[in-house]
């Protein structure tokens, strides 16, 4: 019986996975998801209390994810710098982590990053984009202070812009539904832009 009810459930995710990333958290609706495993709202209310239930339910496994790198990533930085390994490598985890996530998660980060507008999670890029700010403030000052900056300091509008970069440029990888050979030759090309510039992928 608990075999047949998860079955159901797994159902009724499996129709609002398509619903909202057809329409949006916002122009998705509870009628249209039961429309899609042939039965009534009553059955949603069976495993569900709401549309916001269903949709965290379903955006959970990169939340958690996203939630638990953040939780270890002081300790990755204190690694690096222990370690003198510079920003290079700390930079480029972050990179790792992010298309991994991406080609794990593919819906969910969409639902999470693009169609969540009218849910709870509408704000979470938003309140990321901080984190990475505070957090990438703090993490390069402490990295000015190594042979590496060379006694150079980057400035707090340049360090907001690059996190709003990366952030909006993230986005835009989960709207295309790259190919993981697509996502593997951007993670090659950002890296070397972002480190080099124009040098890093073109003669100049």
């Amino acid at each position: 019986m608990k075999e047949k009810s998860d079955r159901k459930r797994e159902l009724i995710l499996e129709a609002a996975r398509r619903e909202f990333l057809e329409k949006g958290f916002s122009g998705g609706s509870l009628r249209n998801i039961a429309g899609r495993v042939s039965g009534t709202t009553g059955i949603i209310y069976t495993y569900f209390r709401n549309k916001e239930d269903i949709f965290q339910a379903l955006v959970q496994p990169a939340v958690i994810e996203i939630e638990s790198f953040l939780k270890l990533e002081e300790i990755s930085f204190q690694d690096v710098k222990s370690r003198g390994v510079g920003i290079r490598e700390w930079f480029s985890r972050y990179l790792k982590f992010l298309i991994e996530l991406i080609e794990r998660y593919p819906d969910e980060m969409k639902l999470l990053f693009v169609n969540s507008s009218g849910s709870d999670f509408e704000n979470y890029r938003d309140e990321l984009i901080e984190i990475g700010k505070k957090r990438s403030r703090k993490n390069f000052r402490e990295l000015e202070r190594t042979e590496e900056f060379r006694g150079e300091q980057i400035s707090e509008f340049f360090l907001h812009n690059l996190v709003n970069y990366v952030f909006n440029i993230s986005v835009e990888i989960i709207k295309e539904d790259l190919s993981r050979e697509d996502l593997q030759l951007f993670e090659a090309e950002i890296r070397a832009f972002l480190f080099n510039g124009w040098n890093g992928l073109v003669k100049i």
